[in-house]
């Protein structure tokens, strides 16, 4: 029999506790935006929030390059 290594444990458990959190906020909210209505349950909300966090978190914080080269575009034609 193969022996359970610590990642394997500590995914089964938040593997159970992802379940866990799933079926207490299984119920169906309400989201009104300007005139659109939606209906979604509770823990998807709450999961894709979640998730676009994740995202941003992961994302490279990069100066954009379009600023400095307006800025030369404007500085060039001020001077000129």
């Amino acid at each position: 029999m193969k022996k359970l290594n610590y990642k394997k444990i500590i995914s089964l458990v938040l593997a159970a506790l992802t379940i866990l959190f799933i079926l207490q906020n299984i119920a169906v909210i309400n989201i009104s935006f300007l005139f659109w209505t939606f209906f979604i349950s509770r823990s998807v909300l709450i999961f894709s929030g979640a998730f676009g966090r994740y995202c941003y978190w992961l994302a490279p914080a990069q100066q954009p390059q379009t600023q400095s080269a307006i800025t030369n575009i404007i500085t060039d034609f001020v001077t000129h």
